[in-house]
């Protein structure tokens, strides 16, 4: 089980690095897509434009390292939740949004994001939940171990 959580962590910890990195590399392109969605304004738009892509970057390095992967692995669900509710919010204000989730810069077709996105945080909760499962320790074995 700790082999499936490790490798689960993995690929989840490289695909948020990557989708920060990306829009790290064109932050202006980003800040359009932020601005496209309508629901902040400046100068919010810049600095969650900046933030977000490093907030990504951030929480794929720590699900990486294991002394960081459950607290990292509880904010991907939550960060991808935000996700999904802006997504949503997008579409039922009819707007047309050039998504830079991975620097594609493609108009968002909502259906397939919204099923992309809903199997995001299914992964997320899955990797959480292993996470947090394979990463705790009971007091019984934490004091079997200091007793050696």
């Amino acid at each position: 089980m700790k082999t499936v959580a490790f490798i689960a962590r993995l690929a989840l910890g490289a695909l948020f690095l990557c989708a920060g990195c990306v829009k790290l590399v064109n932050p202006l392109a980003f800040s359009e897509a932020v601005r496209a969605f309508d629901i902040v304004g400046d100068p919010w738009v810049a600095w969650i434009a900046l933030g977000l892509p490093i907030l990504e970057a951030i929480l794929g390095i720590g699900l990486m390292i294991d002394g960081f992967a459950r607290g990292a692995a509880a904010l991907t669900v939550g960060l991808s939740t935000g996700f999904l509710l802006v997504i949503c919010s997008a579409m039922l204000r009819g707007l047309e949004i050039k998504c830079q989730c991975l620097g594609s810069g493609d108009v968002m077709h909502y259906p397939s994001r919204l099923l992309q996105n809903s199997l995001l945080i299914s992964i997320c909760v899955g990797v959480a939940l292993l996470t947090w499962k394979t990463c705790r320790s009971s007091p019984s074995e934490t004091s079997a171990n200091t007793s050696r």
